[in-house]
């Protein structure tokens, strides 16, 4: 590894933050129910990635439908203002097209959420990293 590649690791490693949640989620509504919960600090712009997987959970149905989903999000922290720079979605797989993902910006903090679907059970489980650049 040359020198620069070294340093450059090292400086990720520093910047660069994983998040997984503390248990596997059950969605069991169509609603809205976070999944992750993403500090943005303040003077930052900050990328996000999260990958969910979930999987149908309901006696009978165990297994019948899943879903993959992987959100893209880039979040600028302004004195304590968080705004959305930008939020792409590459990989978005489900057997049921009712479920949905979305980030949600919660005072200072993105929120991973997860869209059910009524009369279904999901066990959901949402990862990914973070990494943040200071002014």
């Amino acid at each position: 590894m040359f020198e620069r590649d070294a340093f450059i690791e090292r400086s990720l490693r520093k910047i660069t933050k994983w998040f997984y949640p503390a248990a596997t989620v059950t969605v069991s509504a169509a609603a809205w129910t976070t999944i992750n919960t993403i500090a943005i600090p303040t003077n930052t712009v900050t990328f996000i990635e999260a990958r969910l997987n979930a999987v149908r959970t309901d006696a009978g149905q165990e297994a019948a439908e899943g879903s993959i989903m992987k959100l893209l999000g880039g979040f600028r922290n302004d004195a304590g203002t968080v705004n959305k720079i930008d939020v792409k979605s590459p990989i978005d797989g489900e057997d049921d097209a009712t479920v949905d993902r979305r980030f949600l910006i919660s005072g200072t903090d993105v929120l991973v959420q997860f869209f059910g679907v009524a009369g279904k059970d999901f066990s959901v489980y949402g990862w990914g990293m973070k990494s943040s650049v200071s002014v």
